[in-house]
């Protein structure tokens, strides 16, 4: 064999002895890397990534054997681009792409997740951590007010008497309305 590699969820499991010559034990996050390393090498490869199969994991939550992570992780359908960063860098099948009114967009299978959190590897402002069943005491102290008591807010200028553009970039969607004398002729 001319190469063996080891990558893992939990280094703690390994030595550094344990591990094969020329490559120290990796986590997750060196897959690809091993990937690379092993194809430009000549001869017989291994590859062993050491984890718990996530089914057999999603069994145990089920019977009770070990913790259910309280932490959900959603997208935010009204910031995600469809870049679908997420899913390669995670390479998660429970990170979707769907069809909304806004585009194709990507959503994280709640029931199929596997609540590995890898689908935060990617660059992407839409990701939102959830704890389902707590709410913060701002949360619940703002739901005190409905919108209809709020104060409307003080204009800084007069809006008759400036216009604005706005840029938006790649696809971000970007929608503005100018209010004042132009807004009634029809144009904006």
């Amino acid at each position: 064999m001319a190469r063996v590699i080891v990558t893992t969820e939990d280094l703690g499991r390994y030595r550094a002895s344990s591990c094969p010559a020329g490559w120290p034990c990796g986590t997750r996050s060196r897959i690809a890397e091993a990937q690379r390393v092993l194809a430009a090498t000549p001869g017989v490869t291994v590859l062993v990534h050491d984890q718990e199969c996530a089914t057999e994991k999603r069994r145990k939550r089920k019977r009770g054997k070990i913790a259910q992570p309280q932490t959900r992780v959603f997208i935010n359908e009204r910031i995600c681009e469809g870049c679908e960063d997420c899913g390669r860098k995670s390479n998660c099948l429970s990170v979707q792409p769907v069809p909304t009114e806004f585009g194709r967009e990507t959503r994280v299978h709640q029931s199929s997740c596997n609540v590995d959190y890898s689908c935060l590897d990617g660059d992407c402002p839409a990701f939102m951590t959830v704890v389902p069943g707590l709410r913060p005491a701002a949360r619940q102290a703002a739901e005190a007010i409905t919108p209809d008591e709020l104060p409307a807010p003080r204009p800084v200028v007069d809006p008759g008497s400036f216009g604005i553009r706005l840029t938006g970039v790649g696809g971000t969607g970007v929608v503005y309305r100018v209010a004042g004398p132009r807004d009634r002729r029809g144009s904006s």
